[in-house]
């Protein structure tokens, strides 16, 4: 618009002059030289007029000449841009697709027409990815993270293939770059408190979960959660129980439905309160009743098999109605020698009657003379019957609860649950060292069906005195 109106105001300037000079008309003399002559002012305006626009012209095509280069070379970049762009989002459909083919060669053409283009490497590490070349992956990974800006993608992609070699040292260095260069990355954060406690790391562990939690990376929920578990991890390790009294009653404190901490800080404070490990049992076992707190409960103090069968009846009053009540009453009936206390005990449950119970039926009625097509009839029910809960995690079963899964090195992962049914395809067992040295149990009748029960710790939970 502004140029239209400048081009009508010389116009206009032009059309005015013209007027004027058609109206005065006068003569121009001049000499050149050897050279003479006049000019009317008519035509002396129109020379001058052609001069100024051939200098005009000559001074566009001189600017034109001048950006030449300039233009080949922004046209050439336009078109290398276009190609790039046209490249990238063919590697991104064939990656989003699954088409590792296509989306190397989509890589390969965006790179070759933009080498030193961020999202070029990246495209070309998910082909890779996508293909199984690790070794490509992290060459492009590593080309990532040499760029500021792209830092933090590279090294995500990095500790992914660490991730999938199993390199924990990688992912643990990584992370802490990663945090290093910007502490909000959540996915930093989660990986170096995982990798450390895969690792079992897990004073380390507990630093990170905490600098998680400042961060506001983790929930309290799953702050408390996961801090009993690492405190009962980090109890475990240690070879007296003095040390592991104060990190196991913290995470009783923290979790008091944890059944490996109530068994751990139980057994650090029995010698010198017994008190004081009869309630921290009872307090879990009311929210998560497990065969080992029971167990733990009548081990706190020796003697003999009526005491402990009085015991057994105030710790199973706290959950009548369970199942591991109706065992543990029924196994301290059956040690004391009051064989019909312990069918009276265990009657409600025949009617669903898992391994456990028809173990145990077994041995009342091969106390009883001339009964051993019984014995026999429920060691054969005990096959076919329903699966006692065991200590499950990925899979794979275990004799005793460990901090992190032995298949994934998952945190917290193994429940005490039932295990797949018939059907379903087999778990392996798995058996983990003792963490502490326990002395030798006194033989009773329990220990005749130690098998039977998932033990959380080998040998007696609490020292006997």
């Amino acid at each position: 618009m502004v140029r239209l109106l400048i081009l009508l105001a010389v116009l206009f300037g032009a059309a005015t002059v013209a007027a004027f000079l058609a109206d005065n008309p006068g003569t121009i003399t001049y000499r050149w030289g050897e050279t003479a002559g006049t000019l009317s002012t008519t035509e002396a305006a129109a020379l001058a007029l052609g001069a100024a626009v051939a200098l005009l012209l000559m001074a566009e095509v001189a600017k034109a000449m001048w950006r030449l280069p300039r233009t080949i070379r922004r046209r050439r970049d336009n078109a290398r841009a276009a190609r790039t762009a046209r490249a990238l989002s063919a590697g991104v459909l064939a990656i989003g697709t699954g088409h590792a083919r296509a989306a190397s060669r989509a890589a390969a053409d965006a790179l070759a027409a933009a080498p030193a283009e961020p999202l070029a490497h990246f495209v070309a590490a998910q082909a890779a990815q996508l293909s199984g070349d690790s070794a490509a992956a992290r060459q492009h990974f590593l080309a990532l993270a040499e760029v500021p800006e792209t830092r933090a993608l590279g090294l995500r992609g990095l500790t992914v293939e660490a991730e999938r070699a199993g390199d924990l040292a990688a992912m643990r260095t990584l992370a802490a770059d990663a945090l290093a260069h910007d502490p909000a990355l959540h996915w930093a954060a989660e990986t170096s408190f995982t990798a450390a406690a895969a690792a079992g790391d897990f004073p380390a562990a507990l630093a990170q979960l905490e600098t998680n939690h400042r961060n506001k990376l983790v929930d309290r929920a799953a702050h408390r959660r996961l801090r009993a578990v690492l405190l009962t991890a980090e109890a475990m390790t240690l070879p007296r129980a003095e040390a592991a009294r104060s990190l196991a009653l913290e995470a009783h404190n923290l979790a008091k439905d944890f059944v490996p901490a109530a068994l751990i800080a139980a057994s650090a404070v029995a010698t010198k309160n017994r008190r004081q490990a009869a309630s921290i049992l009872i307090e879990t076992y009311r929210l998560s009743p497990h065969p080992d707190v029971f167990r733990a409960a009548l081990d706190l103090e020796a003697g003999p098999a009526g005491e402990r069968l009085k015991r057994a009846r105030t710790f199973a009053g706290a959950r009548p109605e369970h199942i591991e009540s109706a065992l543990g009453l029924a196994r301290a009936a059956l040690s004391a020698r009051e064989p019909e206390l312990a069918r009276e005990t265990i009657a409600p449950h025949l009617a669903g009657a898992t391994q456990r119970v028809c173990i145990l039926m077994a041995e009342l009625e091969a106390l009883a003379p001339g009964d051993e097509g019984r014995v026999r009839d429920w060691l054969a029910r005990a096959v076919r019957a329903p699966k006692d809960p065991v200590w499950f995690a990925d899979g794979v079963t275990a004799k005793a609860w460990a901090p992190v899964s032995p298949v994934t090195g998952r945190l917290d992962a193994f429940v005490w649950r039932v295990p797949p049914t018939l059907g379903e395809p087999p778990v392996p067992a798995v058996d983990f060292p003792a963490p502490l040295a326990q002395p030798p149990a006194q033989p009773s009748l329990d220990d005749q069906n130690a098998d039977d029960t998932q033990r959380m710790i080998p040998g007696p939970s609490v020292p006997l005195t």
